[in-house]
């Protein structure tokens, strides 16, 4: 595929995170993902930080190298976003009861807004380690309810299945400090990524973002479930992050459905947001995958995944 053919296409960004688009260069990576994940939080809490402003500046990125659509994560009900066709997904945390109840009906709420503004939107309970199983639960009846998909990052680190496996390690330290009280055994829904795919399985539509861990079992999993069930991969990140070399072709031989995705600008290290550079990395970390399948899913697979039944057409 050549650079000119790369630059006319039609893209679907299937996953990111345009509130951190303020990065003027990505988070250093010291091998520690609680470190990472400090530094983003130490970023929306600076005083300078702009939601609208990082927002917008993300969103210019990917028009101007080819986004038409995008899968964007947003904290708060009422965030911003670009008059861009896409899906906006509003991002759960609650990883007791106590909170969980607040969490629904605030999700419920905006969901019922979206639907009366026109809006397509999402939930995106965020992770295993920071929702409890009554979180997951709920989101999935309102997935049903009003028959929208769900977006959860999954199987994203070898911390994350430590945590799942063993109860222990970096992840369950970070929750403690941010959160004394903090119970494994009353947050996690199981003790592997296969759980979580079991119940997401009865959503409407769900979408795992990343899965750079998940093992045969549960990728044979998602075969099963292909007509509802996507995994999106964001190769620039993947890379960034030192992951082990991602089973895409596996996935893609037993018919898991993949989209691609930027992921945020606090792991892109090379330029503009751009899903141009995405499919130019995927081909060159991943030439067996052939250039015609990659292009399916840096746009009409994003489409599927997002659950927009809407066909682009230049001009």
């Amino acid at each position: 595929m050549s650079p000119q053919s790369v630059n006319s296409v039609q893209f679907i960004n299937a996953h990111t995170h345009l509130e951190l688009s303020g990065f003027q260069k990505p988070i250093a990576w010291t091998g520690s993902f609680p470190d990472w994940i400090a530094e983003v939080m130490k970023h929306r809490s600076d005083p300078a930080y702009s939601v609208e402003k990082a927002v917008r500046q993300g969103m210019e990125e990917l028009r101007q190298t080819g986004t038409v659509a995008v899968g964007n994560i947003v904290q708060e009900p009422d965030a911003v976003f670009p008059d861009i066709p896409g899906r906006r997904f509003l991002e759960l945390i609650a990883w007791n009861s106590d909170r969980t109840r607040k969490r629904l009906e605030t999700a419920e709420s905006f969901l019922r807004h979206a639907n009366s503004a026109g809006l397509s939107s999402g939930l995106s309970p965020h992770a295993p380690y920071t929702i409890c199983p009554e979180l997951l639960e709920g989101t999935v009846a309102l997935s049903r309810k009003f028959k929208i998909p769900l977006a959860i990052h999954l199987a994203e680190t070898r911390d994350e299945l430590e945590l799942l496996h063993h109860q222990s390690g970096p992840m369950l330290e970070m929750m403690r400090r941010a959160d004394p009280d903090y119970r494994p055994e009353k947050t996690l829904l199981g003790d592997r990524p296969l759980d979580y795919l079991k119940l997401l399985a009865e959503a409407d539509r769900a979408v795992v973002i990343h899965g750079n861990y998940l093992d045969d079992e549960e990728i044979r999993f998602l075969a099963a479930h292909h007509e509802k069930m996507s995994v999106v991969f964001c190769p620039v990140p993947h890379r960034y992050f030192g992951h082990k070399r991602y089973p895409l072709k596996k996935m893609l031989d037993l018919g898991v459905h993949v989209a691609l995705g930027t992921d945020s600008r606090a792991s892109w290290p090379n330029g503009p947001l751009s899903m141009s550079q995405t499919l130019r990395v995927l081909l060159q970390d991943y030439p067996e995958i052939p250039a015609a399948t990659a292009l399916e899913m840096a746009t009409t697979n994003g489409n599927v995944a997002l659950g927009i039944d809407k066909t682009f057409q230049d001009g």
